[in-house]
């Protein structure tokens, strides 16, 4: 399950760094790392953790992006 869209990205969180066609896979892990530091279920999503998982998305990305998580 991904947090975050494409369009939150862009527009609520000002990322340009992750290119529209690698965003849905690196954002999907994104959120799953998000989820396994969180010690609660996330039943809501807030936008602090629309704002995680875009940071964590961008570090994915740096870190080598859909290469380096495959």
């Amino acid at each position: 399950m991904r947090y975050i869209s494409y369009d939150y990205y862009v527009s609520n969180y000002g990322g340009n760094t992750i290119p529209d066609e690698e965003f849905n896979y690196i954002a999907s892990a994104a959120s799953a790392v998000v989820v396994l530091l969180v010690s609660t279920p996330i039943n809501v999503i807030t936008d602090k953790i629309r704002l995680a998982v875009a940071y964590e998305a961008e570090t994915l990305y740096a870190q080598g992006g859909v290469d380096a998580i495959a």
